[in-house]
């Protein structure tokens, strides 16, 4: 009601939040969520920045990132619910933890809503439970320089990316202090069937500046472990 209300009266850029608990007939039990509703633009139009409007896609990454912000890089699994159009169940350590979608046009409807919406929710009990096995010790920054190189690499289109960041993570490759997905792309250019995405990668030493050799060693490391896993190519311009 809250949405349709901000939306009748031209208020078409929403972002709600609610922790509470919900009541899981299937479990039987009552677990506490935190709830996000997004529908609008994610990025307001203005002089010096370019309109962007919510999609699935984006919406994904917002509820990703804060997942991530506790060092839990999710698997990605599709499902299907009466109340969405479509759907993912995020699951880590093989329990879910999180579910987003796009709503239904019936739920729509319903509301007499006629703009996109998204709603996603987080276990905050699992999550709770999972923070002292995951959540990142405080490190000190490091005096010598963070060095940001990108690659682009085609995929096969069901590929997901907490995959290739679980893969990396787990190789403690020296001097990767972080990567990051910053691009999605499927279209002109791409074949059929495959998507390609664009990962930055953050290489540092707490005692030393490296040196190119040492950096272009670590991200062929990188490059061929990708490739050979993932049967994946880097993508041209």
């Amino acid at each position: 009601n809250t949405l349709r209300y901000n939306i009748n009266r031209k208020n078409f850029d929403n972002k709600f939040f609610e922790f509470g608990k919900i009541y899981e007939s299937k479990n039987k039990k009552e677990t506490n969520k935190l709830g996000l509703l997004c529908s609008g633009n994610i990025i307001s139009g203005s002089w010096n920045n370019t309109e962007l409007n919510l999609d699935f896609f984006n919406f994904k990454n917002i509820l990703t990132n804060i997942l991530f912000k506790f060092d839990i890089v999710c698997e990605e699994n599709i499902t299907e619910f009466d109340i969405f159009e479509k759907s993912l169940e995020l699951s880590f350590l093989g329990k879910k933890i999180a579910i987003i979608g796009k709503l239904s046009n019936k739920i729509l409807n319903d509301f007499e809503i006629k703009k996109s919406v998204f709603y996603g929710s987080i276990d905050i009990d699992y999550l709770l439970t999972l923070i002292e096995k995951t959540f990142k010790r405080y490190q000190p920054v490091s005096k010598f320089p963070t060095v940001n190189r990108d690659l682009a690499f085609v995929f096969d289109k069901n590929q997901t990316y907490s995959e290739i960041k679980n893969l990396i993570k787990n190789l403690n490759i020296k001097n990767l202090k972080a990567m990051e997905l910053f691009d999605v792309y499927e279209g002109r250019k791409i074949p059929k069937n495959k998507k390609s995405y664009g990962i930055n990668f953050a290489i540092s030493n707490n005692e030393k500046t490296l040196t190119e050799k040492e950096i272009n060693s670590t991200m062929n490391k990188i490059q061929k472990k990708i490739q050979s896993k993932f049967n994946a190519t880097l993508r041209d311009n």
